[in-house]
């Protein structure tokens, strides 16, 4: 998860500089930037999607990092991102609109690449009125997201949506307002029938984890979508406590297990917005795990959490992480594909590895990060699972889990034993150093052989997901 702060702190200070622009393409000599939104309008809670290019010269620039940012006509930040242009000069980027954006008529969408930016916009749409007569209540459209909020509660209420919804898309709100669904045009070619079923939770993802909605059982009449489907689900600030939103945590049942989705949650408006692919039972979650030797403030006490809201770490018996213990190979992938809410396979094979048991308890981890291009073994017929995992092994493989991500200001690196580095490691070294998720040690050194610990591990895995919004 990644919690938004509402502050606009990325590009405030480029477009302080340049003023606000008003044209949809950015007319300076040099390269030429141009962005624009899918659709001209979209109701809050519905995933928008971005679309531009980069060009110099009428010629495609490829490597591009262009910094991205929605604001509203009030002064908020309601989204900010990167992305790089592909082989032919061109980008695409998506997030959900929170339902905090309800307040306004418009959000514009600025693009900046160097000294040069272009802006968009397009219309908040008002949900419809809600159809009279016929069909289970639930299937009526949202209201604003105070409504839903104050009228939530953590009880279940059996059955709270029941409608039908054409090719053109709706949105809908619960019986009860504790979830709204927005479905974008396109995302079922025919009528389909979505319900919500809401009723306690049997089980909890494994972790010390506290249900603080109820379990949403969301069908879609046997059709699949074609497009996400934005869900905001409304809880009480009460039953979070004084956590922090980070261990707020969308689950939904994979199998006997679950499995995160990611998700963004909002103290503003007491709500978790996330885009949910298919139907399934999904529920709501924070974490209020505690460690004994985990001091608050101090690294990686923030990065812990955000790993404790995707129940992608657990304690000891003793009440205590052990931050310097060492981690071996197998507990770090399954560390890494918990927290990036990789799918598991239903049945586990070795990987491809000899030495990787079908029947372990880290196969199905192992399965997912070889399926996701994150490990590729110690030799090509081996992963050696039990070993523990070295600074330089622990690099690399959270190198191959950026998701094609490079910072637009790469942060100037050089360890004083860089010429230590094996040749197989360097550049994932150097690639995660450079984007600011892993920092050498304070002498200087990286120490590429040595072991990494679980707070290594923790840290590590906790920024990638900051820094790369995973």
């Amino acid at each position: 998860m990644r919690v938004r702060l509402w502050s606009g702190l990325a590009l405030l200070g480029i477009l302080m500089a340049y003023g606000v622009p008003g044209a949809a393409a950015s007319a300076s000599p040099g390269p030429m930037v141009n962005v624009s939104t899918v659709g001209s309008g979209y109701l809050p809670g519905a995933t928008v999607t971005i679309q531009g290019s980069v060009t110099l010269g009428g010629t495609p620039v490829a490597g591009a990092d262009v910094a991205l940012e929605a604001d509203g006509a009030s002064g908020h930040t309601y989204w900010v991102d990167e992305v790089t242009t592909d082989g032919s000069g061109d980008f695409t980027d998506t997030f959900v609109l929170p339902s905090a954006a309800a307040q306004e008529s418009q959000i514009k969408i600025y693009a900046v690449y160097g000294t040069t930016r272009a802006t968009t916009s397009f219309e908040v749409q008002t949900p419809p009125p809600a159809p009279s007569g016929g069909g289970g209540g639930g299937g009526g459209a949202g209201g604003a997201s105070s409504t839903s909020s104050s009228t939530c509660t953590d009880q279940p209420q059996g059955e709270v949506i029941d409608s039908q919804v054409g090719s053109q898309g709706r949105t809908l709100t619960s019986t009860d307002g504790c979830i709204i669904l927005t479905v974008p045009a396109g995302a079922f070619s025919q009528s389909t029938t979505i319900t919500v079923t809401e009723s306690a939770p049997g089980s909890l993802p494994s972790g010390d984890e506290t249900a603080i909605a109820p379990l949403f059982a969301i069908d879609f009449g046997g059709a699949a979508a074609q497009m996400p489907i934005g869900a905001e689900i409304f809880y009480s600030a009460k039953s979070v406590g004084s956590e922090p939103l980070s261990r707020i945590g969308l689950f939904v049942q994979d199998g006997a297990a679950y499995r995160y989705i990611k998700d963004t949650a909002s103290a503003q408006t007491n709500s978790d917005t996330s885009s949910i692919s298919a139907a399934g039972s999904y529920v709501l979650t924070v974490n209020t795990q505690t460690f004994n030797d985990i001091e608050a403030g101090i690294w990686p006490q923030e990065e812990i959490d955000v790993l404790l809201g995707r129940d992608a770490i657990v304690g000891f018996p003793d009440g205590g992480f052990h931050p310097d213990g060492t981690v071996t190979r197998a507990q770090f992938v399954k560390m890494l594909t918990l927290a990036l809410g990789l799918q598991l396979p239903g049945t586990p094979t070795s990987g491809g590895f000899t030495d990787v048991n079908p029947g372990a308890w880290y196969a199905p981890y192992v399965d997912a990060a070889v399926a996701a291009g994150f490990i590729k073994g110690v030799t090509a017929e081996t992963f050696a699972p039990e070993a523990p995992i070295t600074r330089a092994q622990l690099a690399v493989m959270v190198s191959r889990a950026m998701n094609g991500y490079t910072p637009a200001s790469p942060l100037e690196v050089q360890f004083t034993d860089q010429a230590q580095i094996p040749a197989w490691a360097l550049q994932g070294v150097m690639a995660v150093a450079q984007a600011g998720i892993l920092h050498g040690l304070p002498h200087g050194a990286f120490d590429p052989a040595g072991l990494a610990t679980r707070g290594d591990a923790a840290g590590i895995v906790g920024n990638l997901i900051t820094v790369t919004n995973q």
